[in-house]
């Protein structure tokens, strides 16, 4: 396989999650919530209960949805693709039209970041969420493209 260059291998798979004690975090929050809210109806039984019921079942609600998001987003990159997965949608980018990433530190070891193309172009829209900086890097690395911190 003479003249074949790093460019030209098909890219291995990587899949980068948000850390787990986002999970942890949201997922006891919801728990929290719904105990607090459960016991404040059943065991108050009076308005000033059954308001501060709901609101803690409405703070659940709410926990709850960001604990589903942070279990379902990823990034995954396969096939010479990077793929962002969200509980709206997947977006796909081939990875030849990356041409820079630009990270945020967000502290914790966590960064913000955002993919752009060679034109310079979001490939992703605005940046959303935080990801593990460490894994970002080595991603940048992978798919061989600069970042540049803002």
């Amino acid at each position: 396989m003479a003249g074949l260059g790093f460019d030209e291998r098909p890219i291995s798979g990587m899949i980068i999650r948000p850390p787990g004690w986002y999970l942890a975090l949201y997922g006891s929050s919801f728990i929290a919530c719904v105990l607090i809210g459960l016991i404040a109806v059943f065991a108050l039984r009076s308005t000033t209960g059954f308001v501060f019921g709901g609101m803690f079942l409405l703070f659940a609600a709410v926990f709850l949805a960001i604990s589903v998001a942070s279990v379902t987003r990823r990034l995954e990159l396969r096939d010479d693709r990077l793929y962002e997965v969200l509980v709206t949608g997947t977006n796909m980018v081939a990875v030849g039209e990356i041409g820079s990433m630009r990270l945020s530190l967000a502290g914790n070891g966590l960064s913000r970041c955002g993919f752009f193309r060679r034109d310079g172009s979001a490939a992703f829209g605005p940046a959303r969420g935080t990801w593990p900086t460490a894994d970002l890097l080595r991603l940048a690395k992978v798919i061989n493209v600069p970042v540049q911190s803002i």
